[in-house]
């Protein structure tokens, strides 16, 4: 993503859709790959008013995230745990 410089896959489905986490200027942010799109940040993709979604760490065929993040203003270290860590599944709409 901009002004990073390193990307972390961490799930895959089977039509090879990837979900994972890039580093950003603003810190670490959840991240789906698709072979048409390329890598896009979840957050611009969906309402989740609050919150700043870090890390996608599944995807199923059907295209339901798993994702982890904090609440917005709680900036940590993209090294560093992110207490509270939030756990959001995200189910595609129809």
């Amino acid at each position: 993503l901009p002004g990073g410089t390193a990307s972390q896959a961490l799930g895959i489905n089977d039509p090879g859709v990837v979900v994972g986490t890039s580093d950003t200027a603003d810190g670490l942010r959840a991240v789906i790959w698709t072979g048409t799109a390329g890598p896009q940040d979840l957050n611009t993709l969906v309402t989740a008013p609050g919150l700043v979604l870090t890390r996608a760490v599944g995807i199923s065929n059907q295209g339901a995230i798993l994702a982890l993040g904090h609440e917005h203003g709680d900036e940590a270290d993209s090294h560093d745990h992110e207490l509270p860590t939030r756990v959001v599944l995200l189910i595609p709409g129809g």
